[in-house]
């Protein structure tokens, strides 16, 4: 059997109908890891089941991370030690931990940037493409062509 073309039309509307179907996470997930887990579902249109539990530990990591942002931002960087000698505040350690985990797992998902978007040098082309069509639509005069508001 055949691969199906990513440009073919079969392939867009599998990636289409893909979109409304709602991917539910193996294992329970706190609020702020449910926003996470619907980006990081929403990145791709199939999943394995390893996928799905390699998704829950990143958005697990994403939720950490903003957690930990929010406690430094009301801490100082720099923190007494039991001497009493000022030392870096742990949660940076913390925070490199978590974002190292969250950037291996978007990488053994397949949902980095380069993978979801392509290489830079040919989103150039696509920014540019982008930009001549939006440029045409602000040309019409009519308002026949349905535009995002």
């Amino acid at each position: 059997m055949s691969e199906k073309r990513i440009d073919s039309t079969h392939e867009l509307v599998d990636k289409i109908q893909s979109g409304f179907k709602k991917i539910k996470p193996p294992q329970k997930l706190t609020a702020a890891q449910k926003k996470f887990w619907n980006d990081i579902i929403s990145a791709r249109h199939e999943w394995t089941k390893i996928d799905l539990r390699l998704a829950i530990n990143l958005a697990r990591a994403l939720a950490s991370i903003d957690e930990q942002e929010k406690k430094l931002s009301e801490e100082d960087d720099m923190l007494p030690n039991a001497r009493g000698t000022p030392i870096a505040n742990p949660r940076y350690n913390i925070l490199e931990t978590l974002n190292r985990r969250a950037v291996c797992l978007t990488t053994k998902l397949q949902i980095h940037a380069q993978a979801t978007m392509g290489i830079s040098r040919d989103q150039v082309n696509k920014n540019e493409a982008k930009r001549q069509v939006e440029k045409a639509l602000e040309e019409l005069e009519d308002d026949l062509i349905a535009r995002p508001n």
